[in-house]
């Protein structure tokens, strides 16, 4: 992800001038790993959710779970536990240190590995502290941003694994998830359209949304994804 958003920045003149108007430019790319899904039934299949009610954290993943005949429930990190204890949920998409940091392991006999909600969000610098920097220190700082981002990635996959052992230690069964699967979830119309509405939000608000979605699915090597008429 870290090293694919980098070549997103580098190949999206839009992108960087957008950062650009803000007074700022990227610095340090920040990773989120992808969410897993704990799970009180087996799950194999978009099927399997079907009806399920899943704890999830956002309104673009309410809509993402609804679009696979889920229910989607809203809440708090803290009282999840409790809901999955109780039966108010079936299921909790949430990622892979809650098993552990939460004890989930003590609720739910299987976690699936949806891989799915992963994110990424950039920490920026002022371009005018950049240039009150000698040609080598801002190549310096610069250049550790990117640098440390690629090492973080490293570090939460590694992390993800950890968990993920930790989770079988306990009794807990790990089961993947088919990419077919995961693939249907996201050519799902309900699913697609939250990128055509991302882009109509971005450019009426006078900000080059198109071109820089165009640059992210290319450099995701997913170019088809491109909503018609963008």
């Amino acid at each position: 992800m870290a090293k694919k958003v980098w070549e997103l920045f580098d190949n999206s003149e839009a992108l960087r001038s957008e950062l650009a108007k803000l007074g700022q430019t990227a610095w340090f790319c920040c990773p989120y790993d992808s969410y897993c899904m704990y799970s009180k039934k087996m799950v194999n299949t978009l099927a399997d959710m079907k009806g399920m009610r899943i704890r999830v954290s956002g309104e673009g993943y309410s809509k993402m779970v609804s679009a696979i005949g889920a229910h989607p429930s809203f809440i708090p990190a803290g009282d999840t536990y409790s809901a999955l204890e109780r039966g108010t949920v079936d299921g909790a998409i949430a990622g892979w240190e809650w098993g552990k940091r939460y004890g989930f392991f003590e609720i739910v006999p299987y976690t699936i590995d949806t891989s799915v909600f992963m994110m990424y969000a950039f920490n920026n610098v002022s371009l005018a502290a950049l240039n009150k920097m000698s040609e080598k220190d801002r190549k310096t700082f610069l250049e550790v941003g990117r640098r440390v981002s690629i090492e973080f990635g490293e570090a939460l996959k590694r992390e993800r694994e950890d968990y993920k052992s930790f989770m079988k230690t306990k009794g807990v069964k790990v089961l993947p998830f088919p990419t077919e699967e995961r693939a249907k979830w996201g050519q799902l119309p309900a699913v697609k359209v939250l990128m055509k509405n991302w882009i109509d939000e971005q450019n009426q608000a006078g900000r080059p949304g198109s071109e820089v979605m165009r640059t992210f699915l290319k450099t995701f090597e997913v170019p088809e994804w491109m909503p018609p008429g963008y």
